[in-house]
């Protein structure tokens, strides 16, 4: 029976990991409709009542976050605040269905980790071609973009390739035959290119989330709750923390132009929470906000876009009230990971890696609302998920 549906399961999957390495060499915003497609498709839609009943708790509280943020978009400046929100809570949802989709029986679990490791290991090899030869792949398509744009595209690739990675090692750390090889090369391709095309933060996101798989790995039923409170600890205290790392200014004066430029954006983006600190500004309002700056010599926006921190963001768009639920999300799917991992070392471990590396770029580089990063999580989840070999879904 099982080797029945094994096909119609694994299709999806399938064109999904085919796909996903070439559309992550053009910026990675290919990402988020392959999730969704691929969501749809591959769920098992008679499992969706009980999948939701064991998730209820973290359902309950990503729609009072969600409701929230609809609420703040009646106050939002942005006039696509509602249409973002859609799109938001639509990738989030599709992604879920990734997450059921991945964690069926034990040959679509294999599928999945196997497709996994053969769009790194593709994506890698595109990415190494970018390295050596001055990116021939993106300016064949964009022959007429500044090198300095166009270096954007295998940066958000090499991210994919970070999560692929740590998924990736959530099924073969440990396994025999060439499985036990393969994921140390797939890492230390993921670690070289990472360090590549001028996007220092998917290095120090791989780093980080090398450092947590350990931690969960060895501490598999407490370190995938521990890690989820940090984070939603960080979110109460950033725009408090935020403004001290802007007074060192011996250390600023260390850091590299982008970082250092980090540093003011992000001061700037606690005085404007300062402003509205309980309602906050608006969903999605951080694009609507100008206002320039030079450090160094180089001009750029205080708020480009977003503040390069999606817990300032949550606060400064949705205030506290949407920072404390936010929070709490965080803390409730904190324990639901937790029965998830259910102490398997191996899917603790990776599932620590990826909510680290979501963790480590959503508060350094992108924003919160970016529909790609959001089913690159999801991503990562998914093979964290097909990582499980005891049936259970």
């Amino acid at each position: 029976m099982k080797s029945s549906r094994f096909p119609f399961r694994a299709l999806p999957f399938a064109g999904f990991f085919l796909l996903l390495a070439p559309g992550a060499m053009g910026g990675a915003l290919a990402t988020a409709p392959l999730v969704a497609l691929t969501g749809l498709l591959a769920y098992p839609w008679p499992r969706f009542l009980r999948h939701a009943r064991a998730a209820a708790p973290l359902i309950a509280a990503l729609a009072a976050f969600a409701a929230w943020a609809l609420a703040a978009c009646f106050w939002s400046p942005s006039p696509n605040a509602f249409v973002q929100l859609g799109k938001i809570v639509a990738m989030a949802a599709a992604g879920f269905l990734l997450v059921g989709a991945a964690s069926g029986d034990e040959s679509c679990k294999r599928f999945v980790a196997f497709a996994g490791f053969g769009a790194a290991a593709l994506l890698a090899m595109l990415l190494g071609v970018e390295f050596i030869a001055d990116m021939p792949l993106n300016r064949l398509f964009q022959p007429e973009a500044e090198t300095g744009k166009l270096l954007r595209n295998p940066g958000a690739g090499a991210l994919v390739l970070v999560f692929l990675t740590i998924g990736v090692m959530a099924s073969f750390v440990g396994a025999e035959s060439w499985r036990r090889h393969s994921w140390r090369a797939l890492a230390l391709a993921a670690a070289f290119l990472s360090l590549q095309f001028a996007t220092a933060a998917n290095a120090v996101a791989l780093a980080a989330a090398a450092i947590a798989f350990v931690f969960g790995y060895f501490v598999p039923r407490l370190g995938f709750p521990i890690i989820a409170t940090i984070l939603a600890l960080w979110m109460l205290a950033a725009p408090w923390v935020a403004p001290l790392l802007a007074d060192q200014q011996a250390l600023i004066d260390r850091l590299p132009d982008s970082w250092a430029i980090r540093t003011v954006i992000w001061d700037h983006a606690a005085a404007l929470i300062r402003e509205q600190p309980l309602l906050g500004h608006g969903f999605d309002s951080a694009r609507t906000i100008e206002g320039e700056s030079t450090l160094r010599g180089v001009t750029f926006e205080l708020i480009p876009l977003h503040p390069h921190s999606a817990s300032l963001q949550v606060w400064l768009e949705l205030g506290g009230i949407g920072a404390a639920l936010a929070a709490i999300a965080l803390f409730v799917g904190g324990l639901a990971g937790a029965r998830a991992c259910a102490g398997d070392p191996n899917v603790s471990a990776g599932a620590c890696g990826i909510l680290v590396a979501a963790g480590v770029v959503a508060n350094v580089s992108y924003g919160a609302w970016q529909e790609w990063l959001v089913a690159l999580f999801f991503t990562g989840a998914a093979l964290v998920a097909a990582a499980r070999r005891d049936g259970a879904t």
